[in-house]
């Protein structure tokens, strides 16, 4: 990449890149990371149960994330064995083993365990061992659910297997099964504080390829310039070139001299 060199640009120049920081990084501001992958084995919101991601693996630069749980206590909802969660480049896995989740009034759902994978675009969700009776459905001992299989279950809940979709970041995100208790007059009075809530099991998200350091010019990644390396081209002006400031560019232009304050003494007058 090449640069204009602007004569005269002393502080104007360091005011207009510190505008440019700021605007760069307020724009990425709560938000993941183009690259980023993640997986997490539970995750509770909206409700009076409420679990962070957990455990949660986070891969932003390629290098395998790998985390690992036993025993997870749903309070009076139940408990998972086992949790296990890995992101690495563009590809992240999750699993739950021993799950036993369920209520009286709401039925009950257990596996021997849910398995999700995500390796870019493709997704998948495996379970083994299949059990229980949410909403009064009956599910076969093994299940290999099709994306986005959803059994409502009148005004109580509903439950999705392989639940597929895009996020706002636009990853690929698969979730192995996701139980939410819905809002409805007639929800019973013991689940009102439930109303609203969602549970996730295994959760794997896919964001493309990390970043490999170069900012996206393909050279060899100093800062964008695609050759500050070069620091013996003409018009480097120190002959390193790896300092990244676009003194390597090899275009022999001129660049302005750094403003040298100068003391002078005034007369007093009066």
């Amino acid at each position: 990449m090449r640069r204009r060199a602007m004569a005269g640009a002393g502080a104007s120049a360091v005011g207009a890149a510190t505008a440019v920081t700021a605007l760069v990084l307020g724009s990425v501001t709560g938000h993941a990371q183009t690259g980023t992958s993640e997986a997490f084995g539970v995750e509770a919101v909206g409700g009076a149960l409420n679990i962070d991601k957990t455990p949660h693996a986070v891969s932003d630069d390629g290098v395998e994330d790998s985390k690992e749980l036993a025993n997870v206590d749903l309070q009076d909802f139940g408990n998972i064995d086992v949790l296990k969660a890995t992101a690495g480049d563009n590809s992240a896995s999750a699993k739950t083993a021993g799950v036993d989740l369920g209520s009286e009034e709401l039925g009950s759902l257990s596996a021997r365990v849910i398995n999700v994978q995500c390796d870019g675009e493709d997704r998948s969700t495996e379970i083994v061992g299949l059990g229980g009776s949410f909403g009064g459905e009956e599910f076969d001992e093994s299940f290999a659910p099709d994306p986005n299989t959803e059994i409502p279950a009148d005004p109580l809940l509903n439950v999705t297997f392989n639940k597929q979709f895009t996020d706002d970041d636009g990853r690929h995100v698969v979730q192995g099964v996701v139980i939410e208790v819905l809002n409805g007059d007639d929800l019973p009075q013991e689940l009102t504080d439930l109303a609203g809530h969602k549970i996730v099991l295994s959760s794997a998200t896919c964001g493309g390829p990390a970043d490999d350091g170069d900012n996206g010019d393909g050279d060899d990644g100093d800062d964008g310039n695609g050759d500050g390396d070069n620091g013996d081209k003409p018009g480097d002006g120190d002959g390193d070139g790896d300092d990244g400031a676009g003194d390597g560019d090899g275009d022999g232009k001129p660049t302005a001299p750094k403003p040298t304050p100068t003391e002078t003494e005034l007369p007093v007058t009066g």
